[in-house]
């Protein structure tokens, strides 16, 4: 503990610091450290790496599997999930740096691919790196079949995406995001997905409710995440929503180390609960503009079949007109034509009814 300040502050001046909310869980972070309040801050603010989460203050016993002690309360954090200032500041030079390299590495793949191919640009990647190029939708789908072949196929239904794909297609259902993340090191990991996480319980509560997404925090993208919802141990179960303008989602459940599979279904079940008259509302407010859009639609399409048909009748009125006019026409040619005939042959008769009768005179014999 430092010296001169109670627990309290140092609980206190390391969520001041670190930007933290939730004074728990700044004070499990203290007691991971030993009541080291420096390095409980290198730790919060990503300078250092966290200790191991087994040798925490209140840790359950790895020789108990991992599993809590009966009749305690899961630990249960829900803040939101706001970065630090300081740390955003900070982390302006790597971005910049970050997305130089990227765009970089993005032209030269590209180049690379269109040289030798997908499979083998893949190959030449991983033997450059010395290990897994570690693509988000690869991880998660090496993740559930992992999952599956050690724990069965009594689990929840876990998409084969990265986070941020699943925290989208969740947005899209107007559901939370379930999210579990696996520390294959941890003693009560496997505990915990054979008893708890393929409990039928769990995974009713979390297929009916939910959209899932899992993965290893020894994978980038499940790391990335872990980073962001900072767990103190493991297994961690969180659920997230996606919140408009805030990138990434806000945490609405966090729940860290061992459970009982009726806690943690229950916890799930009050979640969906309390957020189910929200979605309610958004999912109503999103259906009643799909009405309004498919009756601005049909009238749309009823609108341009009228002005389709009014300029049908007036092509086929304009058609008759010109049809009628021609015939007209015709007709006319014809009278002319009848009259014209008529009026030479009268001509032509003229002179022998004009010119009377001849008289001749005859001789006497």
């Amino acid at each position: 503990m430092s010296p001169g300040l109670s627990e309290d502050e140092q609980v206190a001046t390391l969520a001041s610091i670190a930007g933290l909310e939730d004074l728990e869980h700044a004070r499990r972070m203290l007691r991971q450290h030993g009541g080291d309040l420096e390095a409980a801050v290198n730790t919060a603010m990503g300078f250092t790496a966290p200790p191991d989460p087994s040798n925490a203050v209140g840790h359950p016993d790895p020789r108990d599997g991992g599993r809590s002690a009966p009749g305690s309360r899961p630990r249960q954090r829900v803040r939101p999930l706001r970065p630090n200032p300081l740390v955003q500041l900070l982390n302006i030079p790597v971005d910049i740096v970050r997305a130089t390299f990227g765009i970089v590495f993005k032209v030269i793949g590209g180049v690379l691919v269109g040289l030798v191919g997908r499979n083998n640009a893949r190959r030449i990647a991983y033997a450059a790196t010395g290990g897994d190029t570690d693509d988000p939708v690869e991880s998660a789908t090496r993740f559930k079949r992992m999952m599956t072949r050690e724990f069965g196929d009594d689990l929840p239904n876990f998409l084969e995406v990265s986070h941020g794909a699943a925290l989208r297609a969740a947005a899209d259902e107007l559901k939370l995001l379930f999210v579990y993340l696996h520390s294959s090191e941890h003693p009560g990991s496997r505990a915990f997905c054979r008893e708890v996480l393929s409990h039928p319980d769990v995974t009713g509560t979390v297929n009916s409710s939910f959209v899932a997404w899992g993965g290893d925090v020894g994978q980038t993208d499940a790391h990335l995440l872990a980073s962001r919802l900072q767990p103190s141990t493991f297994p961690y179960v969180a659920l997230m929503a996606a919140t408009p303008g805030e990138r990434g989602g806000s945490l609405v459940l966090g729940v860290e180390g061992a459970v009982e599979p009726g806690d943690l279904a229950r916890l799930l079940a009050d979640a969906a609960e309390e957020r189910g008259f929200e979605l309610s509302n958004l999912r109503a407010e999103r259906d009643a503009r799909a009405t309004e859009r498919r009756i601005r639609d049909e009238q749309d399409a009823a609108y341009r079949a009228a002005l389709e048909a009014d300029a049908r009748r007036e092509r086929e009125a304009a058609e008759r007109r010109a049809a009628e006019e021609e015939e007209e026409a015709r007709a006319t040619r014809r009278r002319k034509g009848a009259t014209t005939t008529t009026s030479s042959a009268q001509s032509a008769e003229t002179p022998r009814s004009m010119s009377g009768p001849r008289w001749t005179r005859s001789s006497r014999a």
